[in-house]
């Protein structure tokens, strides 16, 4: 009886079903329109974005975008039934009429909650709402970072943000979060937007250009300019192919209903300098004119950080061979330093909105400055002199800036939805001065019965040994070396997409899309460097001297006509702790009189050289996009979603220009560029195209149920330096480093699974793996040169000796490089427990990752033959790896908890350890494992002002790098806790 019950029931939901469609003649001719609508809180009428709006009995909807509106485009009149659903709240039904003109409804839903009780929607809770929506109605594999959960976690940056969610990992530079590796790849595979609007890279590299990268920069971005974040781990054909490890997008706010106020003032502290001040204050102000046809909002930032660390680096030599693996580690060097970091950020946004009969237009303009100061003292220590030398550098007034302005349009044409942007841009990064004063030791100033003694237990062992306090009497500066660093970006940008419905039946449905987009960057990269006297190196510098002598009266000279350490000391016997008690820094320089020695002294040219070496990584290039692209967005069944598409990109170096360089001597005062060797102008340019196929596929196994599945194909571009025409030649040391403007792009294919489980008690867990194949991976290498090769680089004609060493860049053939891993989060907000437990809100997330990779070394031993020609052995190296900055274990927890107005979330933060790659067990060097805490809290006060206080990194977790076969420090860095308490002011 139970069973005949059950499928008449079923029978008469099929019936009726069938009514439905039938009646809104899918099949039938006639005029079609639009519902548009909004969906709101019940309770406070705030819009819900992420709601899913479904007419009852099809698989046709629409999700709700930031103000909580929809469309459900190209409908035929008649009756329906609308199904909301947003996790967290109540399921609302609500039948409507399409007649002649298109239908605009407004629903309420309410807050899911225990019969008879009354809940508020705390922030914490509403934050996880809106992410957990937004993910579950994404047509695409991503990760949420809701607006109100930004404001509920103490972090210092956007990349800190991101670094919370699965499958990302941060690279910290102060305590704070500089740089990220999502799913075990570097910052080079994640491209970043604002909105739709793609940020432009800037170029940080090292001095020698080999470890240069396509660096994302977001570091400078406070948490309290944007609206929230998504990360998209599987990227759509409507997006940039150059996402393969993902894509960061912030979304900009916008002008809501009413007239907003929002007012952030706090005072910090740091632990480490042991400094109260640090503000950070935030004001946005936003309303709605003329019917609320335009909004404008308007937000201003700043925030100061005190980024000071201790640290300590130790340098090794082995000589590990096949027959003897694991020699002895001999100590080289240890360095004690204390560096103080001052960082200001300044954030402005400006929005404006206005709507239009059958769409909008918004204008939108972002500015972002980070300004920063440090300098480090430092005492470096070498074994085999058995000397203690003292230094001092630092980098003034560094700036690096993003300034987005576009406008945008969205119009109903058609029948579907066209869309278009404008937008011009620039990323400025440039530090006008970073110099160094260091003091060398003539003699040995430390005990060497000890060190010989204790030089085979590590490198923190050393600078105990230092018994010299009366040495800087002979310590001397014999150069003040500074440089200057400029990198810009400017960029053009227009990009138009058109979505069009269909609606064959009820079943089968869906969208198309296509579109096209133009970009143009022009970069340059403009480098200087300086080497001045500080003292006579020869005899012919006495005349020099003299007048230096007469120019700065307050040095202070040896008997050998050089400047010597005690001229910045107050007392040559100060000290200052390093990691509390554990080292000691002896004779910290006296920052303000190194920074007014070097002020007066550097713009003297006449005591000093531009370096030929300090040009070798500047550039200008022009880079010019195009792409175009299909998709679809198919409802194959109520259950199936496929979204087939193809994009093809084409990118064009229109030029590249720049400098072979042909140093014949060092650049020492009296030696002018040309006295050094040559600068020749060289250009190049190129064209690369692809195309990358795209599939995704949705299945609705019920409603609290979801599988999605993709594949795509993704490419990462050579990074600028890397593709350089340039030849950079020392002749003293028979070598060259070359560009390669021949490579080739890095393509991946990419796999990804998730399975979703969601509603109103679980909240969402998902559980998703990814599989990623790389080929023509760009690794960087080292060789002696042969005659093939010498003739190959035409290096013989530019005047380089036989057996030359050659630097430069190669691609790994083939499919020779994977990453793949797991990925498990929960977010649960437990409002179904008895009071006072339902005031909790939780997230979890674990991470398992793996990679590999082959790092190639070509090995030439050459040997003399007096009977005849060299004897030239081989080899080709290949040593198995895994991707630079992948780690295994990723975890983060959060735990929130809001009662009577008090709100209080600690959170955690684990990175397992990460091992490096080296052909011998002796050279692996390993990053240990990170674990942070962090604690923010507030107590309402009024409905409009409420007190703050947070903490981060609680238990001054240090960064900390040792050689993992012996267990000695490489290098270790603390940067300590920091708090701030402060008020926040709302109106609305």
């Amino acid at each position: 009886a139970q069973n005949m019950a059950k499928s008449e029931l079923n029978k008469n939901e099929v019936t009726q079903i069938y009514q439905e469609t039938t009646s809104n003649n899918f099949i039938k001719n006639g005029k079609k329109r639009n519902i548009k609508g909004i969906i709101e809180d019940s309770a406070t009428g705030k819009p819900l974005p992420g709601a899913n709006v479904m007419i009852k009995g099809t698989t046709i909807g629409a999700a709700t975008d930031i103000n909580g509106e929809f469309i459900i485009y190209n409908m035929p009149q008649g009756p329906y039934t609308l199904v909301v659903k947003f996790i967290g709240y109540k399921e609302e039904q609500k039948k409507i009429e399409l007649k002649e003109k298109s239908l605009y409804v407004e629903i309420s839903l309410a807050y899911e909650a225990v019969e008879g009780e009354v809940v508020e929607v705390t922030a914490q809770a509403k934050g996880q709402m809106d992410a957990i929506n937004k993910q579950i109605n994404s047509n695409t594999i991503k990760n949420v970072v809701s607006s109100d959960r930004l404001r509920e976690i103490p972090d210092a940056n956007a990349a800190e943000s991101v670094g919370r969610l699965p499958g990302v990992a941060i690279q910290r530079s102060g305590g704070e979060a500089s740089a990220l590796i999502i799913r075990g790849m570097g910052e080079g595979y994640t491209t970043v937007s604002l909105d739709e609007v793609k940020m432009q890279p800037i170029i940080k590299g090292s001095s020698d250009g080999t470890s240069e990268e396509r660096s994302l920069g977001i570091a400078m971005i406070s948490p309290y300019m944007v609206d929230g974040i998504e990360l998209t781990k599987a990227v759509t054909p409507d997006m940039d192919g150059d996402a393969t490890a993902g894509n960061i997008k912030f979304k900009i706010k916008q002008a809501p209903s009413d007239l907003r106020l929002n007012v952030l003032l706090q005072g910090g502290y740091s632990a480490y300098s042991n400094l109260f001040g640090m503000p950070k204050i935030n004001v946005d102000l936003s309303d709605r004119f003329f019917n609320n046809k335009l909004g404008i909002y308007v937000q201003g930032s700043f925030y100061r950080a005190d980024r000071g660390t201790d640290n300590f680096s130790g340098s090794y030599e082995s000589s590990p061979t096949e027959s003897d693996p694991y020699p002895s580690l001999k100590t080289i060097s240890a360095t004690v330093s204390k560096k103080m970091d001052t960082r200001d950020r300044y954030g402005f946004n400006f929005v404006i909105d206005y709507s239009l009969p059958n769409g909008k237009l918004l204008f939108k303009n972002f500015v972002s400055r980070m300004y920063s100061n440090s300098y480090t003292r430092s005492n470096s220590y070498s074994v085999a002199d058995g000397a203690m030398s003292s230094a001092v550098s630092g980098t003034q007034d560094a700036i690096s800036d993003a300034v987005i302005s576009s406008l945008s349009g969205e119009h109903n044409i058609f029948t579907g939805l066209f869309d278009w942007s404008v937008s011009y841009s620039f990323r400025n990064y440039d530090k006008p001065i970073q110099w160094n004063l260091s003091a060398s030791m003539p003699t040995s100033n430390m005990d060497l019965v000890e060190l010989a003694k204790n030089s085979e237990k590590g490198a923190s062992v050393i600078p105990h040994f230092f018994n010299n306090y009366n040495s800087s009497d002979e310590m001397e500066f014999r150069y003040l070396n500074y440089n200057s660093v400029n990198n810009y970006t400017g960029n053009i940008t227009a990009q138009l997409n058109m979505e069009i419905p269909f609606n064959v039946a009820s079943w089968f449905n869906g969208k198309v899309k296509f579109g096209g987009k133009f970009s143009q960057d022009d970069r340059t990269r403009f480098d200087r460097g300086y080497r001045n006297y500080m003292g006579a190196q020869d005899i012919s510098d006495q005349s020099i001297i003299k007048d230096i002598k007469e120019r700065f009266p307050y040095l202070k000279w040896s008997d050998y006509n050089r400047v010597i350490l005690t001229t910045f000391l107050h007392n040559k016997h100060d000290t200052e702790d390093v990691f509390g008690d554990d080292f000691d820094l002896y004779f910290p320089m006296d920052i303000d009189m190194a920074k007014k020695f070097v002020s007066d002294y550097k713009t003297d040219s006449v005591y000093g050289v531009e370096t030929l070496s300090g040009r070798k990584n500047n550039y200008n290039n022009r880079e010019q996009y195009y792409a175009g692209y299909f998709m679809g967005n198919i409802n194959l069944t109520r259950k199936l979603t496929f979204i087939p598409g193809i994009r093809y990109e084409r990118m064009t170096h229109e030029y590249y220009d720049t400098y072979d360089i042909k140093l014949r001597t060092a650049g020492v005062p009296g030696n002018t560029l040309e006295d050094q060797g040559y600068l020749d102008p060289v250009n190049s340019n190129s064209t690369r195209d692809i195309w990358l196929p795209m599939f995704h596929l949705i299945y609705n196994v019920n409603d609290g149920i979801k599988l999605r599945a993709a594949y795509t194909k993704t490419v990462k571009r050579p990074s600028y330096l890397y593709m350089s025409p340039k030849k950079y030649i020392d002749f003293s040391k028979n070598r060259a480093r070359l560009g390669n403007p021949d490579l080739k792009y890095q393509e991946a294919m990419n796999y990804d699974l998730q399975a979703s489980f969601y509603g109103n008690y679980v909240g969402l867990l998902s559980i998703g793996g990814f599989y990623k194949k790389i080929k023509n991976l760009i690794y960087y290498t080292n060789f002696t040169a042969l005659e093939e090769d010498m003739e190959k680089y035409n290096l013989k004609a530019l005047g380089l000796k036989d057996y030359a060493s050659i630097r430069t860049y190669m691609n790994v053939p083939q499919y020779r490089t994977w990453t793949a891993g797991l990925e498990i989060e929960w977010q649960a907000n437990l409002w179904f427990l008895p009071f006072p437990l339902n005031g909790l809100v939780l997230n979890v997330n674990y991470s398992y990752i793996q990679s590999e990779t082959y790092y190639r070394t070509l090995k030439r031993t050459i040997s003399d033959n007096p009977w005849g020609e060299d004897v030239i052995e081989e080899e080709m190296v290949e040593t198995k790896g895994k991707m630079p900055g992948q780690i295994d274990h990723l975890a983060n927890f959060s735990l929130g908890y809001d009662i009577y107005g008090f709100s209080i979330r600690v959170t955690s933060l684990y990175q397992g350890p990460d091992y490096g790659n080296a052909q011998f067990l002796v050279d692996i060097k390993r990053k240990e494992a990170l674990f942070r805490w962090d604690i923010k809290a507030s107590q309402k006060f009024t409905d409009n002002l409420r007190l703050n206080l947070d903490f981060n990194n609680v238990t001054s977790w240090p960064d900390l790098k040792v050689n993992d076969y012996y267990g000695w420090i490489i290098s270790k860095q603390n940067y300590y806790w920091q708090g701030s308490l402060g008020l926040t002011y709302s109106f609305q």
